[in-house]
Parts: structure tokens; C-alpha cells; sequence
């Protein structure tokens, strides 16, 4: 497996965190939308996340990014734009 693909975890509110194996390079959109994630470390190999990966993800307080990302869609949630 090397992306997230697109709606992967898409409403999972369950899913409070995750482990990315290290050789993922890519999120897709909407990879995580309105799941309940807290908190998530993006391996050094990522080097795209898609748009609104992490749309309405409320409950997330903390994104670590270990490498560097070249292309990084804008991270926003329903309370951050309100």
C-alpha cells in the first residue's frame, strides 16, 4: 500500500487515531472525512494530501508531519471555518 486513497476512513467515528505505515507517499481526499481522529503523525514519505483530508474531523487537535509535504490541500473543519 503506498496512498490513502480517496473517502478511505470517510465517516469512521470510531477511528480515534491511526498508524501510516512509512512507505505511504499520498492521503486522498477526503481520506479521513468526519471520522473521529484526535491526533495523526504523517510519515516522512508523504508527499501529497489531498483535499480535505481531514474535512470536519472536530475532534482532531493535533497533525504531526515528520517530512516534508510538497502538496498539501487546505486542512479545515466545519468549526474552523465557522
Amino acid at each position: 500500500m503506498n496512498s490513502i486513497g480517496n473517502n478511505a476512513f470517510a465517516g469512521c467515528e470510531f477511528l480515534e487515531s491511526i498508524t501510516i505505515p512509512d512507505n505511504v507517499t499520498s492521503i486522498g481526499e477526503y481520506a479521513f472525512k468526519e471520522s473521529g481522529l484526535r491526533s495523526i503523525t504523517i510519515p516522512h514519505k508523504v508527499n501529497s494530501i489531498g483535499q480535505e483530508a481531514f474535512y470536519n474531523c472536530s475532534g482532531l487537535t493535533s497533525v504531526t508531519i515528520l517530512g516534508s509535504v510538497a502538496d498539501i490541500a487546505i486542512l479545515r473543519s466545519k468549526t474552523a471555518a465557522a
